[in-house]
């Protein structure tokens, strides 16, 4: 049986919208930089397409797949949020590698290092919260 590729998925989440980048992981051998549009997909969804915050967070999960890797970044609430909803998710669950404080979206870029740690070129600047609920 062939193994799926697994990929690296940062969401930015706020109670307005979700940007997320998705990147192929394989090969995981060396870092790579990575910006929108070069060697990533990336996806938007909109909170004010759906009626309630429940709704708006499955929207979310739908993109999602159970070989991912997820790092969860943004200003508030949301992205604890959005960690519980994938904590709950039977195929998603564990697969919360970390959540960033980001204020803004422009702000971060990222990258990718041999290490399971994800890191941002300000993580110095960016307070690491562990995924545990």
């Amino acid at each position: 049986m062939a193994r799926e590729a697994s990929r690296h998925i940062a969401i930015w989440i706020d109670f307005h919208q979700a940007i997320l980048l998705a990147f192929e992981a394989e090969p995981f051998d060396r870092s790579i930089l990575h910006k929108p549009g070069e060697g990533c997909s990336q996806y938007h969804v909109d909170a004010q397409q759906y009626p309630s915050i429940q709704q708006y967070y499955k929207a979310v999960l739908s993109h999602l797949q159970s070989q991912d890797e997820i790092l969860i970044l943004g200003p508030g609430r949301a992205k604890r949020q959005l960690c519980q909803r994938i904590e709950q998710h039977r195929n998603l669950k564990g697969k919360v590698v970390g959540i960033h404080q980001a204020p803004k979206l422009a702000e971060v870029e990222l990258v990718f290092p041999t290490s399971e740690v994800w890191r941002s070129d300000k993580a110095h600047e960016i307070q690491v919260e562990s995924p545990s609920l």
